[in-house]
């Protein structure tokens, strides 16, 4: 037997509540359409998330909704047939129950996944099973699908764990296959579907679903077609549409409270009827022509329906209530959203059977009365509480132009002044009587002209100004006087008085076009304004008005207000909302307020004190009309008036601040580079490749969203100033990497909501190339590369200075080769035998050729260097000297293609080396002609020295006993290997023995690239 304690604990509780809800009317309702966003105005359901956004189910998909944008949400569904959503669950952990045509879905409003419950069934059945009529979730988050088929469960992660399809195959064209519909998740957690039989619930402890009809008391809703449900608190309640009863019950205890409607209303109800249970109280329920609330009588057993809330012939599909409590209703015909209930503006129409097209132009109110100036119809009183007229006062007998009333002024506590178009009236309230008004000195100034203000100045002097260009009324008691520009008042060059103003001096202003000062002490116009200090267009048209605090206000058309304080500093209220259009006709200051109407439709009210203001628009109940009254001040109730037409309006001067708690939401940042970001709750940190991305923020509003100002700055940046931005998209572009506050501001363009500021941060790393741990890698390989490179260059300079060594040394062993003794002795021998063969010539001669060659190498020994005529000259000095010695010898020294012989650089006693080798171990050993040719060329960039003679040849020369060659070949080869290793000219010695190609004698070729 089924556990008690997994029966649905539905406690009672109905309280007798004090607080009703009232008729509702479509005009307290906002209407949006495809026009505004909608993707479909048929609706199907909506939800609010923890946030705050609405969630709305349309036959074109789902959208989200705060109030200004439409978002459309893309899922990932089966086919087209999905995008058509039957309604919508809201299920626990920020999830959604999408039940569509074709599949149920379970979507996130937080990150924006989508999960599918898919089961499968035939083909067959595909069309009823997957029209989804309601999704829940129990405690252990499972969830259940209810379709036209049965009904499913599922796991957390998806997967199918139960299901109960009462129907097969033979169903099909047989009867209805819409078993499912709405599944509730109840107080315990369990998981109850309603269904064609009655009530089904899942138990998750047992794995079961069972029909709750086996229970005696809830027999009589077995087998009850069209019953709609609901909770009331933690009861449920249910609806018979044929019967027009009522069953509240709690299944606890089984005990149920019935009440049948005996009402004419009830006939409106059918199938499709709904409840929607906004609270204990008062209930929704849809008919055939519109939507009726239904108040519950518990002391009576009875239900009161109210009078229907038409829809305009539209079916009343879904309804919710916000969390501010604003009712939300869905229909086939858009959406409608519940307005403010707060009024700020109030108004009351003034209507007399006479004269039904009155036109207002001012309102006073004193006292109990109120007393009403019209265009054509004189003076009416109205009482103040009642707003009702009680005497109407017509001058039509002083002319029909007196019966143009502009406006009153009240002179004193019974005695009023009023403004006509024939002239100035004076008016007892209590008598009733009038007369024209006139002044001694100045009898009839006041007549015959439209006086546009009068000012009492603080000597108790009044001013009078009128629509004649220059033409003013000054009273001193029962005295007046006309100024106007003449030869004492040149200056007064302001055309038809609008606005007296007097400073903290005593000396008067009197502005519209220009802006004129009259001087208390001399009496006279002393100066004139025609276009004020820091003003940048050439607009006229003016307004002064000097505060409590001794600073100037300037209103200039067009620009805005320059204050000027008393040291001359001027500031600029420069805010779109505090910039007077060109043709505002009127400001008004009373009590340090200034009031101006800045467009057609809007209306600003400024706190000269500190500063605030704020804008009336049409959103606060402003008609679209042109205002067409002057403004006036209730003194004894603090309220502005002023009349569109026939209709006037009063506006307290308390500046009410709408005080419901807002916050800035972070949507989502978007980047090209990375999946976004939805709903960032703390600081956000990007990859440096995302340093352009868009950030979308927003706030909930369904009150007046298009009065939302929204604007950003970053910090740091060059400019640190608010951006106004349309729409709350903020698009940042290439941000270097860093740490960054994006601070979002949100305020009302009226000033009637606090500004809401939130600073959210955003850091973008650095390249991987700054990173701390890649400065930390190139530092390592820098250092590491560098230790490399030095141990490098150390071994080459020790490798250069080796060979700079092992060159000294062989240049050491060529010189010691030179300066051989047994070459000494052989040359001194030579000498001595000269002598002694009388031969003094050839010894003179070779003595001076010997001491000179001595000279050369003992000069050549101290360079690295020399030159190539240098080697040329060494060479011939030395021939020269070896021919004196020996009998049949014959050279020759041949240059070829080199200009510069004293440009190019050799290493110095290679080629003599080689001479000598082929005289003494070549020549020498033959007998007839000796010779050796000697050819020096260039060929492109290398030098090629050539060493040609006749004599044994190279082979053989090495074969003869104790016969060595000089310095020796190997020295010259080291000496060219050094060279080339430290020096890079490419040196080369090719020694070649003639008879390889049948020829006698040697060949010696040096080759080196020239220096």
């Amino acid at each position: 037997m089924f556990n008690t304690r997994y029966i649905l604990i539905f406690i009672f509780s109905i309280f007798y509540m004090a607080k009703t809800y009232g008729q509702y009317s479509m005009e307290n309702f906002r209407k949006y359409t495809t026009k505004q966003g909608l993707a479909s105005n048929h609706i199907t359901g909506i939800i609010q998330d923890t946030f705050g956004y609405l969630w709305i189910g349309t036959q074109n998909g789902l959208q989200r909704f705060d109030g200004l944008e439409f978002e459309n949400i893309k899922m990932p569904v089966h086919s087209q047939a999905a995008n058509i959503i039957y309604q919508l669950n809201a299920l626990k952990g920020n999830e959604i129950g999408v039940c569509t045509q074709h599949g149920a879905y379970i979507f996130s409003t937080i990150g924006g996944n989508t999960k599918s419950l898919e089961f499968i069934v035939d083909d067959d059945f595909k069309y009823w099973a997957y029209a989804i009529k309601g999704i829940g979730k129990d405690r252990k988050g499972n969830f259940g699908v209810s379709s036209g088929t049965g009904f499913y469960v599922f796991d957390p992660d998806g997967k199918l764990l139960k299901k109960f399809e009462p129907f097969t195959k033979d169903a099909i064209g047989s009867q209805w296959l819409r078993y499912g519909r709405n599944v509730h998740t109840m107080v315990d957690g369990q998981m109850l579907q309603e269904n064609e039989k009655g009530l089904a619930i899942y138990n998750n402890e047992l794995d079961s679903i069972f029909n709750l009809n086996r229970y005696k008391c809830m027999t009589d809703i077995s087998n009850a077609n069209n019953i709609r449900y609901g909770f009331l608190n933690d009861s449920l309640m249910y609806y018979f549409p044929t019967t027009s009863k009522i069953v509240i019950f709690n299944a606890k205890t089984c005990q149920s409270f019935e009440w049948t409607m005996r009402n004419k209303k009830t006939r409106h109800f059918t199938w499709f009827s709904r409840l929607t249970i906004l609270n204990d109280t008062t209930i929704i329920i849809n008919g055939y022509d519109g939507i009726y609330t239904m108040k519950p009588d518990y002391t009576k057993f009875k239900f009161e329906i109210s009078e229907k809330l038409n829809l305009e012939g539209n079916q009343f599909l879904s309804c919710l209530k916000t969390k501010d409590g604003k009712i939300i209703l869905g229909t086939k015909d858009g959406l409608f959203v519940e307005k403010n209930k707060e009024k700020v503006i109030f108004s009351f129409k003034i209507s007399d059977t006479i004269a039904k097209n009155l036109t207002i132009n001012h309102i006073r109110a004193t006292g109990e009365n109120i007393y009403v100036s019209s265009e054509d119809d004189g003076l009416f009183v109205l009482d103040k509480k009642t707003k009702m007229i009680q005497n109407k006062i017509n001058f039509k007998k002083l002319g029909l132009a007196y019966n143009v009333v502009n406006f009153t002024y009240q002179y004193t506590n019974d005695t009023f002044w009023i403004s006509t178009a024939a002239g100035m009236l004076w008016f007892h309230t209590k008598t009733k009587a009038y007369g024209k008004l006139h002044f001694d000195g100045c009898k009839d100034c006041l007549q015959k002209i439209d006086v546009n203000d009068i000012f009492k100045d603080s000597k108790g002097e009044y001013w009078f100004g009128s629509n004649v260009s220059n033409y003013i009324v000054h009273t001193t008691g029962h005295k007046a006087s006309l100024i106007r520009q003449d030869k004492d008042n040149p200056l007064l060059k302001v055309t038809s008085i609008i606005y007296f103003s007097e400073d903290p001096q005593g000396n008067m202003w009197f502005s519209s076009d220009a802006i004129a000062r009259w001087n208390r002490n001399t009496g006279k116009v002393d100066s004139l304004t025609q276009r004020v200090q820091g003003q940048n267009s050439f607009l006229r048209g003016y307004g002064v008005y000097f505060d409590i605090d001794g600073n100037t206000w300037y209103v200039i058309a067009g620009e805005g207000l320059i204050i000027e304080n008393q040291s001359g500093e001027r500031i600029r209220l420069f805010q779109k909302q505090l910039i007077p259009k060109r043709g505002s006709k009127q400001f008004s200051v009373h009590n340090n307020h200034m009031v101006y109407i800045n467009t057609q439709n809007q209306l600003v009210v400024l706190n000269m004190k500190n500063r605030q203001h704020r804008t009336y628009t049409t959103i606060n109940g402003l008609d679209e009309t042109a205002v067409s009254s002057l403004f006036s001040f209730d003194k004894d109730e603090n309220k502005i008036l002023f009349a569109v037409k026939n209709i006037a309006y009063e506006i307290g001067l308390d500046f009410p601040v709408n005080t419901i708690e807002n916050k800035i939401i972070i949507k989502k940042i978007t980047s090209a580079n990375m999946k976004p970001i939805t709903f960032p709750s703390g600081n956000v940190i990007l990859e440096n490749q995302n340093r352009s991305f868009m950030l979308d923020f927003g706030m909930i509003n369904f009150e007046d969203p298009e009065n939302l100002q929204y604007s950003y700055r970053l910090i740091p940046s060059v400019d640190t100033s608010w951006v106004e931005l349309n729409l709350p998209h903020v698009q940042f572009s290439e941000l270097a990497s860093g740490k960054y506050n994006v601070e979002l501001k949100v305020e009302s363009k009226n000033n009637f909501r606090l500004p809401v500021v939130r600073i959210f941060r955003i850091t973008i790393k650095p390249p991987f190339y700054i990173t701390w741990w890649f400065l930390s890698l190139v530092f390592c390989l820098v250092v590491l590369t560098s230790a490399y490179f030095i141990k490098m260059r150390f071994n080459k300079i020790k490798k250069l200075s080796q060979l700079d060594k092992a060159i000294a040394e062989y240049e050491m062993k060529a010189l010691h080769a030179q300066m051989n003794p047994h070459f000494v002795f052989n040359c001194l021998n030579s000498i001595k035998e000269m002598i002694i063969s009388k031969e003094s010539e050839n010894a003179s001669k070779y003595l001076s050729k010997f001491a000179k060659m001595m000279r050369a190498t003992i000069d050549q020994s101290k360079k690295n260097w020399t030159t190539l005529q240098e080697n040329i000259d060494y060479l011939d000095t030395y021939l020269e000297m070896e021919s004196i010695r020996f009998e049949n010898f014959i050279y020759t020294v041949t240059i070829e293609n080199i200009a510069d012989r004293r440009e190019i650089l050799m290493a110095p006693m290679l080629l003599q080396p080689l001479v000598e080798n082929a005289i003494w171990h070549g020549l020498m050993k033959i007998s007839g002609e000796k010779w050796l040719h000697i050819k020096i060329s260039k060929v492109n960039e290398h030098i090629i020295c050539i060493v040609d003679d006749n004599g044994i040849g190279y082979q053989n020369s090495i074969k003869q006993p104790n016969v060595h060659h000089g310095i020796g070949l190997n020295n010259i080869q080291q000496r060219i290997e050094i060279i080339n290793q430290k020096y890079h000219l490419d040196y080369s010695l090719t020694i070649t023995d003639k008879s390889t190609f049948g020829q006698s004698g040697t060949l010696a070729v040096v080759k080196f690239l020239s220096k």
